[in-house]
């Protein structure tokens, strides 16, 4: 006969398809084991839900094919004690609900939306945990002039969310701009304060944030950042902004593209053109302290070559990871940016990679946890390798995973705190929450 959890993982997984599995790991690769979760009997051995990470939970709402979200209950997975369980959540809560979920410090901001992703802000609620078994919903108090149903970035700052609505374009309105402050309930309009007088003609922006500042980068129609008509604006000092100027010796650079990165309390601009590939020629740097703007060049004995890169910031390293023609990369580039802020040229290294168990580097996902950089494979691939990159020791090493399960259809990860979550996914999307693992990353040596 079989074996319960046997029985199990058939009644929750559909098999991967071929062309998503990969062969067992080598016996003399190093091995990572996981642990597992702990389900009390009332929580489903699998469902469609939403999964939100607040400090040191994982939280599951339910949710139905037509993405309508069952509010009223909760799967909640504690991390230090692996515990998983399910409570019903206190309050006056909607039956059914489409919406956006935005994590505030403890708090969880709920957003109603419609079919096109609209949200109503007037509706918005807050969740928050009490005690271990409990959570409550509450409303703000609400401005009369909040805008209607619309598209918006939020971007949370302390324990606040900036909300910027848009006409889906990405065209901002950001005298609509508002404020959802989780500690007193309320939600304002703070467009007339965060935003300048006049407004510059360009309807696109992008937003960072650093500490308790937002800098606001303001684009054109070809996403051409203008970094003399960007500005910063204190939340901790009740919203004073400061416009962005060059530094003493020093000329605005000229609009261009560019990722943006936050390293340390400056904002490092690496440009790049139409393609997105980046060149570091001439890196630009906000300091969001005293809004002043200087250039900065590279230096090495080996550059990286134009190519659409991903950017990883790990305690003060900027980790350049290229998108080579094949979807291969043998080798990422390492930029000392820990001392931005003095030096006029940056140091730059080439550091050897082998990606090769994990597919192609457009699929890979990355994550930034304890001082290192852990690489796992696209999302509907089995999980029985990861690479871990340390940027510090200048080392790139690959792992095999025990305890995850090569039956599951793919993996969602999540990270927390010095954390990774596993939770495995079958063939229609459900989530098998009685089979989620947790990767101590401060073990990987």
């Amino acid at each position: 006969a079989a074996s319960p959890s046997s029985r199990r993982e058939s009644r929750n997984f559909e098999p991967m398809p071929p062309e998503a599995q990969k062969g067992p790991p080598s016996p003399l690769v190093p091995r990572l084991r996981l642990k597992q979760c702990i389900t009390d009997d009332a929580v489903p051995s699998s469902l469609r839900c939403a999964t939100l990470v607040v400090g040191k939970r994982l939280f599951l709402f339910p949710k139905g094919r037509d993405g309508m979200c069952d509010l009223q209950f909760a799967m909640v997975m504690d991390l230090v004690t692996l515990r998983l369980w399910a409570l019903r959540v206190m309050g006056s809560l909607p039956l059914r609900c489409r919406c956006s979920f935005l994590v505030v410090g403890e708090s969880i901001c709920v957003f109603p939306c419609d079919s096109s992703g609209r949200a109503d802000l007037k509706l918005a609620f807050i969740l928050t945990s009490a005690e271990e078994d409990r959570v409550y919903s509450q409303g703000c108090y609400v401005e009369l002039d909040i805008p209607g149903p619309c598209q918006c970035e939020f971007v949370v700052v302390g324990r606040s969310c900036l909300i910027f609505p848009h006409d889906g374009d990405g065209n901002y309105d950001l005298t609509q701009a508002c404020v959802l402050d989780t500690e007193l309930l309320t939600l304002r309009v703070c467009g007339g304060i965060i935003a300048p007088a006049p407004l510059p003609d360009l309807p696109k922006c992008l937003f960072v944030t650093v500490g308790f500042r937002v800098c606001c980068f303001p684009q054109n129609q070809t996403m051409k950042v203008s970094i003399g008509h960007s500005w910063v604006t204190d939340t901790n000092l009740g919203m004073v902004r400061l416009d962005v100027s060059p530094a003493p010796g020093c000329t605005m650079p000229p609009p261009s593209q560019a990722l943006l990165k936050v390293v340390g309390s400056r904002v490092v601009l690496f440009p790049h053109d139409s393609l997105q590939r980046l060149n570091l020629a001439e890196l630009c740097v906000l300091d969001s302290e005293t809004g002043q703007v200087r250039t900065v060049g590279v230096e090495g004995d080996e550059q990286p070559p134009p190519a659409k890169c991903q950017l990883l910031v790990v305690d003060g390293l900027v980790v350049i990871v290229p998108e080579e023609a094949d979807g291969r990369t043998s080798q990422v580039w390492v930029l000392d940016a820990s001392n931005v802020d003095r030096d006029s040229l940056l140091s730059v290294w080439s550091l050897p990679v082998d990606f090769s168990g994990l597919g192609s580097v457009t699929d890979l996902r990355f994550f930034v946890v304890a001082g290192k950089v852990f690489i796992v494979p696209g999302l509907r691939q089995t999980c029985s390798n990861v690479c871990v990159l340390s940027p510090s020791d200048r080392m790139c090493r690959s792992y095999a995973i025990d305890a995850l399960s090569t039956a599951a259809h793919g993996y969602e990860v999540e990270p927390c705190g010095t954390d990774l979550i596993f939770i495995p996914f079958d063939g229609s999307g459900r989530r098998c929450v009685g089979d989620v693992s947790v990767l101590d990353c401060t073990l990987v040596s």
